[in-house]
């Protein structure tokens, strides 16, 4: 059975192992090319075997394999982790 040209988003991260979200992001971030037909995104093969492509690392290359593909939210209403006292009046 021959390859599909294109696949919707959620088949798209399904083959290359990521979350829907993640895709969207590496979308708008322009890493990855997509087409509109009407209200459809999809995803070409191609494009996803090019991402794959740019991304590989060697075998032996040193590698954080926890480094999120999106960066971390700053929450500057977020507690730092530190326990203040509280006046009870």
């Amino acid at each position: 059975m021959p390859e599909r040209l294109a696949y919707p988003l959620s088949e798209a991260a399904q083959l290359i192992g990521v979350s829907v979200r993640s895709l969207r992001y590496l979308l708008q971030q322009g890493r990855i090319g997509y087409v509109r037909l009407g209200r459809r995104v999809l995803v070409k093969h191609e494009d996803l075997q090019r991402l794959l492509k740019q991304h590989y690392c060697r075998p032996g290359a040193s590698v954080d394999v926890d480094e999120p593909i999106r960066p971390q939210a700053q929450n500057s209403n977020a507690s730092s982790g530190k326990l203040e006292a509280s006046t009870i009046p």
